[in-house]
């Protein structure tokens, strides 16, 4: 059995695919490119039996003392793999697995760090940190554009951006 653990936007990947997330704007075919890669990263991962995928921009996971505290639709990694440890024992005692303990975690968001329990983003030459709108606005997001696609208003898709909601 495999625990899939896996960022939906690889920090390294996207270095290695030259695009640069700070200093400068992200071109529009870059922001398509993040969205694209996290799009087809999420299809990749779709029968995967179990895992955990948050839409974080990042690249290591149990290196830092973070990874406790990032959760897919309010589950953590710990739990998710307790969960998963737990399915694995129930399946070989032919028991089913309780509904409250998800294996299989993967957000829906489509941009990188929408998911609000993500780690901090800190800019690579400045070194201050960043949230998730700072971030957006810094790689070019239009927020107009963005909200006119979700089919809301602007101010709306920046208090959910703020909030996680």
């Amino acid at each position: 059995p495999v625990f899939v653990v896996q960022w939906l936007f690889d920090e390294a990947q996207l270095t290695v695919d030259n695009i640069q997330l700070t200093g400068q704007p992200v071109q529009e075919g870059q922001w398509r490119y993040i969205q694209n890669l996290g799009t087809e990263l999420r299809n990749t991962l779709k029968d995967v039996p179990a895992m955990f995928a948050p839409a974080c921009l990042s690249h290591e996971v149990i290196t830092r003392n973070y990874w406790i505290d990032v959760q897919v639709k309010g589950t953590s990694l710990p739990r998710a793999l307790h969960c998963w440890d737990r399915s694995l024992h129930d399946s070989r005692n032919n028991k089913a697995p309780p509904k409250a303990c998800p294996v299989h975690l993967i957000d829906n968001c489509p941009w990188p760090h929408c998911n609000p329990t993500c780690p901090t983003i800190r800019d690579q030459f400045t070194g201050q940190e960043m949230n998730v709108v700072q971030f957006l606005m810094h790689m070019g997001f239009d927020v107009q554009k963005m909200a006119q696609q979700q089919g809301m208003d602007p101010s709306k898709l920046l208090g959910m951006l703020s909030s996680g909601s």
